[in-house]
């Protein structure tokens, strides 16, 4: 929601410097601050980089992103790089602004953060919607359930075995409705 409200203001504001072309009045400040705010986002895209690695194994991050059960990693990442992302726009549109003496650039970077927040916000929304409702446990979750579940019957643990119950309960009804939906061609 916040994305997509942000976007949608960055669309207008990009609109609205399109039509005026008023030029930077302090484009070595907006430099400076964009300087430093990508080196700290940065800090934060790398540690939640390094959690996200922890978690993807061999996927790429497409792959992850997509396959994640993960939500609260999902929507870090995505604002991580929104934010990292939208930083180097709107350096690249101060810088190219003052080189030129062209408003018109400043005008382009506000509109593209615009478009950048608002694809952010919908494929993350996607994920996060996929993750409520109808996407089962994660393969390699479910297999660690049945291996503990298949090991030493006796000294299981009442709490871990519900919960490996629950999980695999939700992973093979995944399984059948996708067989249902995909019977085995002949």
């Amino acid at each position: 929601m916040l994305f997509s409200v942000g976007g949608m203001f960055s669309l207008y504001e990009g609109w609205h410097k399109l039509s005026e072309g008023q030029a930077l009045t302090s484009p070595w400040i907006a430099i400076g601050v964009l300087v430093f705010s990508i080196i700290v986002e940065s800090i934060s895209m790398r540690a939640c980089l390094i959690e996200v690695n922890k978690a993807r194994g061999e996927q790429n991050l497409w792959q992850w992103f997509r396959q994640s059960r993960q939500v609260e990693l999902v929507v870090i990442f995505g604002e991580d790089l929104a934010a990292l992302l939208g930083l180097i726009f709107a350096l690249i549109a101060v810088v190219l602004a003052m080189l030129t003496g062209n408003p018109l650039w400043d005008a382009l970077g506000t509109l593209a953060i615009g478009a950048l927040l608002i694809v952010v916000a919908v494929l993350i929304s996607i994920e996060v919607k996929a993750m409520l409702i109808g996407q089962s446990i994660e393969p390699r979750s479910a297999n660690a359930c049945l291996n503990f579940s298949n090991s030493d019957r006796k000294s299981k643990r009442s709490t871990t075995c519900s919960l490996c119950n629950s999980a695999m309960t939700s992973w093979f009804r995944s399984r059948r409705r996708c067989a249902a939906r995909n019977p085995p061609r002949a």
